[in-house]
């Protein structure tokens, strides 16, 4: 049965635009390219932390669009034909794997969703699940080109067209969180009483999520931690209170390959600063110390004008319920010398400007009025293509 046309089905018509990055990677120099690619694959790895941090069956829905790309060879319109459906289906779904890709998960994300405190409130599109207005049976028909994709939706199918939930925020009878993984259902009192162990254990949320289990008729709380490294606590201090547990190792295999091209990057680094904190960057990921991200980004302000622009890590927590736990963010940018000279060129006439402001009065503080600073600061302004 297809899903009826609703605010949980993605637009149709969805503009799609290609980044126009080659201009720019081909200005850099050969070390700087090397640079940016390693960056770039550190950046890529995580996305499967974000798909995951947004529902548990995202990660598949990306290898079911994935397979199927590779078992047409792209050519999608070949699969009109050869698995008998119509340019209409078919156009219906590429919307929604454009979607999906977009956002990379079946929810879309919140442009107002910084700060959550409940998901569960309407917020727009922000935060709501959407599902492909296409039937089970055309689903079926192009899976079944090749083994692999049969296999992949069979994974998938039933979250992927399933509606409630409808939204993220804690979880429930029409909500879902990614920071909350399990099939059991926790509650807003079992997530504030982790969080109070772990103010009285000085453990930072940021890389963290909570999961509820049922273990022989008893209630066990676990809190994960973001790390390549899986080994446990010594001396049981992974035990953190009655019940609850600290587990290290979330997000592993991800974090290993992030922590692998970051290694391969470093070779790259065109200074000591940036060898500086892609190390502490290297160290967050791999052992999933906070600290050591605070580090990274101490160094990293201080790398002012770099051609090669970078953003890892858990930073903003968009799509927490609680507002505390932060997504997996990745943006490696490269710097467009010809905007930034313009860019300064703007900023070198900014007096002229604000002389021109309604407030600016002729004769009084060189002609820009009473609220304008006598000297102007001028931000360090860079122009980056990502």
């Amino acid at each position: 049965m297809s899903p009826s046309k609703s605010s949980h089905s993605p637009p149709l018509g969805a503009t799609i635009h290609q980044l126009k990055i080659k201009p720019i990677f081909d200005a850099l120099e050969k070390r700087e390219k090397y640079y940016a690619h390693y960056l770039a694959r550190a950046a890529w790895h995580g996305s499967r932390i974000i798909m995951r941090q947004v529902s548990p069956e995202s990660p598949d829905i990306f290898d079911f669009i994935m397979d199927l790309y590779h078992a047409c060879d792209g050519k999608w319109d070949t699969l009109v034909a050869q698995c008998n459906i119509t340019l209409e289906e078919l156009a219906s779904f590429l919307e929604y794997a454009a979607m999906f890709l977009c956002n990379l998960g079946n929810f879309y994300v919140s442009q107002e969703a910084n700060s959550i405190h409940d998901a569960n409130c309407d917020q727009g599109e922000g935060n709501q699940k959407f599902v492909p207005e296409v039937t089970t049976e055309f689903l079926k028909k192009i899976a079944d080109i090749s083994p692999k994709t049969k296999a992949s939706l069979n994974k998938v199918i039933g979250p992927l067209l399933a509606v409630p939930p409808f939204s993220l925020g804690y979880p429930g009878k029409n909500a879902q969180s990614g920071y909350c993984p399990g099939n059991e259902l926790i509650t807003k009192d079992e997530i504030a009483e982790v969080s109070k162990v772990m103010n009285r254990k000085s453990i930072g949320p940021e890389n963290t999520r909570v999961q509820k289990v049922i273990r022989d008729g008893k209630r066990v709380l676990y809190l994960s931690q973001a790390s390549a490294e899986i080994t446990p606590l010594k001396d049981g201090q992974d035990e953190l209170a009655d019940d609850i547990f600290f587990v290290r190792g979330d997000h592993s295999q991800e974090l290993e390959k992030v922590c692998s091209a970051l290694e391969k990057a470093k070779e790259f680094a065109g200074n000591d600063k940036q060898t500086q904190f892609l190390t502490h960057y290297i160290e967050c990921f791999r052992t999933g110390s906070l600290e050591a991200f605070q580090e990274s980004q101490k160094i990293w302000v201080t790398d002012v004008s770099a051609r090669v622009e970078n953003i890892l890590g858990f930073i903003e927590p968009y799509r927490d319920p609680a507002g505390i736990r932060s997504e997996w963010e990745a943006m490696i940018g490269i710097a467009d010398a010809d905007e930034i000279k313009r860019l300064k060129s703007f900023v070198g006439h900014s007096t002229t400007f604000i002389r021109q402001l309604p407030w600016a009065v002729e004769g009084m503080n060189d002609g820009k009025g009473p609220f304008e600073k006598s000297l102007f600061e001028a931000p360090d302004f860079t122009s980056v293509h990502g």
